[in-house]
């Protein structure tokens, strides 16, 4: 933790000479989990905006891949000399460091993506949803940590909750589902990126952002075959101007932005708890599209909203009184 804050003192003295009050502001918010979080769910949820305003401007594979690229030419130079300096440890954790990446980044969001060419909104928004559920199992399994009734209840809650915005409120919705090849890919998806959340916990001692570019890279190298594939198959679409600014944007703040924090959040909290959150991100994200895409709001969205909202609260008072 505190290499992690001494890494980003540094950066931010050397980028601006900020003054120390700021500093002290920057420090505490590393701190706090909550604020964390909340950041970070922010930008994944107008991630789902952005993909939307993508259509037709930058292809899916092109949109999930390039973003690495922009990651990582933002971060490798500010971090190079940490890179350089942490050589050595890179070459003693490169299979955990590979296996990280893939399964948080890379392989998740190309399964992600290849999987809507398979299966409906509907039924990725409800298998997403089982994240929670898979971090669960597989911290019980592997770290034997406490699973209490309470937050079995509090995840069935979320969970709930992102059904109800997949289904709309409609249990016609719910009725007609149909399971097929997408639908696995997405939970494979979901169990890869539960076995990230966990495996973060046994991180080696990386700064926070050193870790990340390190990640980051890799995600690059590993998810250009993605793009060869698109163009072989036809469905290339070189970015226009308003791809191009999409893939800034998802490449700096829903991608180093958010995984930053998220893996802070890990390191504050323990994945279990942090798991919880998740479900935020389709309620989230159907807000902003209310908000910045026109789109209606409806009842449902306030009652997922609360159900999501009660589950997290459930667990974490049950924390509190343990």
């Amino acid at each position: 933790m505190i290499a992690g804050w001494d890494c980003a003192q540094e950066i931010f003295l050397t980028a601006g000479k900020c003054p120390q009050m700021v500093l002290r502001l920057l420090k505490s918010a590393w701190g706090n989990p909550w604020l964390l979080i909340l950041l970070c769910l922010t930008f994944w949820a107008s991630n789902v905006v952005a993909a939307r305003l993508a259509v037709g401007d930058v292809s899916p594979m092109v949109l999930g891949s390039m973003r690495w690229i922009v990651a990582s030419a933002i971060m490798t130079p500010i971090v190079w000399r940490q890179l350089k300096d942490h050589s050595q440890m890179i070459r003693q954790h490169w299979i955990y460091l590979t296996l990280i990446s893939l399964s948080g980044f890379s392989i998740y969001s190309l399964i992600f993506y290849a999987a809507g060419n398979f299966t409906s909104g509907v039924n990725i928004s409800m298998l997403v949803a089982t994240v929670p559920i898979f971090t669960i199992v597989i911290a019980w399994i592997f770290a034997r940590d406490p699973v209490g009734p309470v937050v079995v209840v509090g995840v069935f809650l979320t969970v709930l909750g992102a059904i109800v915005v997949a289904s709309r409120g409609d249990l016609d919705v719910l009725r007609d589902l149909r399971f097929n090849t997408g639908d696995l890919m997405i939970l494979a998806a979901s169990i890869l990126h539960a076995s990230f959340t966990v495996g973060l916990r046994k991180r080696p001692p990386f700064p926070p952002m050193v870790f990340f570019t390190i990640l980051a890279i890799i995600a690059l190298v590993s998810s250009l075959p993605a793009i060869a594939a698109e163009i072989a198959l036809g469905h290339f679409i070189w970015p226009s101007w308003l791809g191009i600014a999409i893939l800034i944007y998802a490449g700096t703040f829903p991608t180093i932005v958010s995984q930053t924090f998220y893996m802070r959040v890990i390191e504050l909290i323990g994945p279990q708890r942090t798991s919880l959150f998740y479900n935020m991100v389709p309620i989230m994200g159907a807000m902003m599209s209310v908000a910045f895409l026109g789109e209606d709001f409806h009842l449902y969205h306030f009652i997922a909203f609360l159900f999501v909202l009660g589950g997290i609260a459930l667990a974490e008072l049950w924390r509190m009184r343990r």
